[in-house]
């Protein structure tokens, strides 16, 4: 098995709003069929997830090896996954990359980059955030930026012709200004923006066999629409990427604030620790 985008050139990038990959019908049909064969049922999954629905996180993670453990056979998922885990698909995406990487990490430093260990991921109907929408469709994450520690990250959705699954939606944001803080009134994520600051401006379906890439930095904010209660499947995707386990940081999000916006952050992250310590012990 070849990476996906092993033959994927710095023409196919699409720059806006940011750089991106998003290619419809990335594997064969025969290849596709092989993973959908491995991916587990809806029906273990509700067993699965019954169990502690209170504490799940709004995707839960299944690395093959867990897989193996619920009784699947996952032999062409574990190629997959070591393909696109590998020294190869990093550099891959470096190269890929490369004109956009400086622009986008100024502290950038490629020797402490690694890959992503690639793994199946599932949104539970309910978890820990499911209700922050008070309704009954299912909250994922809202518009964010990832770590200052992930360079790029793909999403590779897989998808049952019989599944019904309104929503999950993966979204692309522009500033409407210029990136001025993230939300810190919220318990629920530390790099959620505030949607009054940004425009949706690209929306990408859940669909089977579509792959998309992103790179990140301080202007690739995007977000996951809520998955709609009459959905009557699950939202699968298998994602990896490239990141630095060091922990190394490759730009920092208060270069790009004013001295009054670094100071209201400050507070922010202050106000943000005491909603989340009430949370834990009165709610």
């Amino acid at each position: 098995m070849e990476s996906i985008i092993k033959n994927i050139t710095p023409k196919d990038i699409i720059k806006y709003p940011f750089p991106h990959l998003d290619i419809k019908n990335a594997l064969s049909d025969t290849l596709i069929g092989k993973l959908l064969s491995e991916i587990p049922s809806k029906r273990l999954l509700n067993d699965y997830f019954n169990k502690n629905s209170e504490q799940l996180s709004s995707a839960v993670n299944f690395d093959t090896q867990k897989l193996e453990a619920l009784g699947l056979k996952v032999e062409t998922l574990k190629e997959f996954v070591e393909v696109h885990s590998s020294n190869d698909f990093k550099n891959n995406i470096l190269n890929l990359f490369n004109d956009y990487l400086l622009i986008h990490f100024p502290l950038l430093k490629t020797e402490l980059i690694e890959a992503v260990k690639t793994e199946l991921f599932v949104n539970p109907f309910k978890t820990k955030v499911s209700s922050i929408n008070n309704n009954s469709n299912t909250f994922i994450r809202g518009p964010h930026l990832d770590d200052a520690m992930d360079i790029s990250v793909y999403l590779f959705y897989l998808k049952h012709k019989e599944d019904i699954v309104e929503g999950g939606s993966l979204d692309f944001y522009k500033y409407n200004k210029k990136f001025s803080g993230f939300r810190r009134d919220i318990w629920w994520d530390d790099r959620e923006i505030h949607l009054d600051n940004v425009q949706k401006v690209k929306s990408i379906p859940y669909e089977n066999n579509r792959f998309v890439m992103l790179l990140d930095g301080i202007s690739s904010v995007h977000g996951v629409t809520p998955v709609h209660s009459k959905s009557n499947g699950f939202r699968y995707r298998i994602s990896g990427g490239i990141s630095t386990p060091s922990n190394y940081r490759h730009y920092n999000y208060k270069n790009y604030l004013n001295k009054y916006e670094n100071t209201i952050d400050e507070i922010g992250i202050i106000r943000q620790k005491v909603i989340r310590k009430y949370k834990k012990f009165f709610v």
